[in-house]
């Protein structure tokens, strides 16, 4: 047919956003978390950037769990610096933060 995996599910969640977008309904912390580990696993980065805008404009939390999707986020697309960003915004870095960073380094050296 001509559609891969990540072209098939990148159109299904570009479709999700959209309706986030036209609806009054507000994704929560959980949802972000969610949105940021399959565009990480899909390799869509530029999706994972929408989300990450999406989290500073509309004010949800910065909790740990958000700063850390977005660390492995970008990890796996090979950006340093936004790495850096999720954790230093993350308010709590506890165990589960510090491996994170540990685990995202040793993916951008490989």
């Amino acid at each position: 047919m001509g559609l891969t995996f990540t072209k098939l599910f990148g159109r299904f969640f570009t479709k999700k956003e959209m309706r986030i977008l036209m609806t009054k309904a507000k994704p929560n912390e959980a949802t972000v978390v969610s949105m940021l580990s399959a565009y990480g696993q899909l390799g869509s980065p530029e999706s994972g950037r929408w989300v990450h805008s999406y989290i500073e404009n509309n004010g949800i939390q910065f909790n740990v769990h958000v700063g850390m999707a977005l660390a492995t986020m970008y990890s796996t697309h090979d950006n340093l610096e936004d790495v850096c960003l999720g954790f230093d915004k993350s308010d709590d870095k506890d165990f589960a933060a510090w491996n994170s960073m540990i685990v995202g380094y040793a993916m951008l050296w490989m």
